[in-house]
C-alpha cells in the first residue's frame, strides 16, 4: 500500500533539495536582471539620456512598472541624440581615420600597388542568360538511285480564261 508515512519521510533530504531549487531560481534571476540593466543602460544611452535609470528596475514593487515605462518614454518622446544641430553650428568632421601622406620611402618599403579598376555594378534588373546561337542541322544526305530514272513529265496546261462576263443591255430609251 503507498501511503504517505511523514515518521518515514526524510525531511533533511527534502529541505536540502528545495534549497537548492530556491537558490538556482535566485542564481537565474540575478543574471536576468543584470543583463536588463545592462541592455537598458546601452539603450537610453543611444538615445541621449543618462544610462542611470535602468537602475529604476532594481526598486521592489516597481521594477516591471519602470522598465515598461522606459519602454513607453523611449519609444514616443523625441531622443536627444536624434535632435537636429542648430542653425548657426558648425560642423566639425571626424578626425581622419589614418594618415593622409604616405610614410616615408626607406629600406624595407614598397610603395601600395596602383588600384584596380572595378567591375561594374551588377543590374538591380535579372536578365536571363543568352543562350548561344544554334547552327541549323546538317540536311540529309541522300544516296543517288542506282535505276535511271525518268524524265519528268510535262507540266499540266494552264487553266483557260473564264469567260468574259456578257455585256450589259443596251438602253432603250437613248
Amino acid at each position: 500500500m503507498n501511503s504517505f508515512d511523514p515518521s518515514t519521510t526524510d525531511w533533511n533530504a527534502f529541505g536540502s533539495a528545495i534549497a537548492t531549487y530556491v537558490a538556482c531560481i535566485a542564481i537565474f534571476a540575478i543574471i536576468i536582471i543584470a543583463l536588463m540593466i545592462i541592455a537598458y543602460w546601452k539603450i537610453l544611452t543611444k538615445a541621449g539620456y543618462n544610462g542611470a535609470w535602468s537602475l529604476l528596475t532594481l526598486v521592489p514593487g516597481i521594477g516591471g512598472l519602470a522598465s515598461v515605462g522606459i519602454l513607453l518614454f523611449l519609444a514616443f518622446s523625441e531622443w536627444p541624440a536624434m535632435r537636429r544641430p542648430a542653425a548657426g553650428a558648425v560642423y566639425v568632421p571626424p578626425p581622419a581615420p589614418y594618415p593622409t601622406t604616405p610614410p616615408p620611402a626607406g629600406p624595407g618599403y614598397y610603395p601600395p600597388p596602383p588600384p584596380m579598376a572595378q567591375a561594374p555594378a551588377p543590374s538591380p534588373i535579372a536578365v536571363p542568360p543568352v543562350a548561344p546561337p544554334v547552327e541549323p542541322p546538317a540536311p540529309a544526305v541522300v544516296e543517288a538511285p542506282t535505276t535511271p530514272m525518268e524524265p519528268p513529265a510535262e507540266p499540266p496546261a494552264p487553266p483557260a480564261e473564264p469567260p468574259a462576263p456578257p455585256a450589259p443591255p443596251a438602253d432603250p430609251s437613248a
